[in-house]
């Protein structure tokens, strides 16, 4: 998946929601040592890991970033934007969406994974989004938008005036 991003050597990431830092770990390889990994959650423990996880495998490129929930609070402009099954959290996916447009550089992009391996009984909950919506590549020029939580990610994208691709 990481090797689908096409990430430069020297990029800059983040990686929002990011867990235990599966992915974090395979972006900051790719980024090489001259990029720079933000691994942003909203679980301090969590980033706990990640930096014990960085320093045991000598990867100096990762720096941790405590988010709230409507900001990642990331502190330079980024290439990249990754989030992978944290989109179906976020409460108000459009507004957020469109915020991100501050922390993207020049052609700055976004990438939405989420994979579908959620039980049936989600569905009730809209804990999820759509099964086949794998992959969303948004480039910046993200205008404000402000409009209700609940939607598909392509109805998401095309609110906040994303342009969107699979790859």
């Amino acid at each position: 998946m990481v090797k689908k991003l096409a990430i430069d050597h020297g990029s800059r990431v983040a990686d929002l929601g990011s867990g235990n830092g599966y992915f974090t770990l395979r972006l900051a390889v790719a980024t090489g040592p001259e990029g720079t990994v933000y691994a942003v959650d909203l679980a301090n423990q969590r980033l706990d890991e990640i930096r014990a996880t960085a320093k045991a495998r000598s990867l100096g490129n990762i720096e941790t970033i405590l988010a709230s929930e409507d900001d990642p609070r990331l502190t330079r402009p980024v290439d990249l934007i990754f989030m992978c099954n944290t989109y179906h959290h976020l409460p108000m996916r459009i507004a957020y969406l469109s915020k991100l447009k501050r922390h993207l550089l020049p052609n700055g992009r976004i990438a939405i994974v989420e994979i579908d391996r959620t039980p049936w009984y989600y569905f009730l909950a809209a804990h999820r989004t759509d099964p086949w919506r794998l992959w969303l590549l948004a480039r910046s020029g993200i205008p404000e938008a402000t409009e209700p939580n609940r939607c598909s990610t392509r109805s998401a994208a095309r609110g906040s005036g994303l342009r969107s691709g699979r790859r």
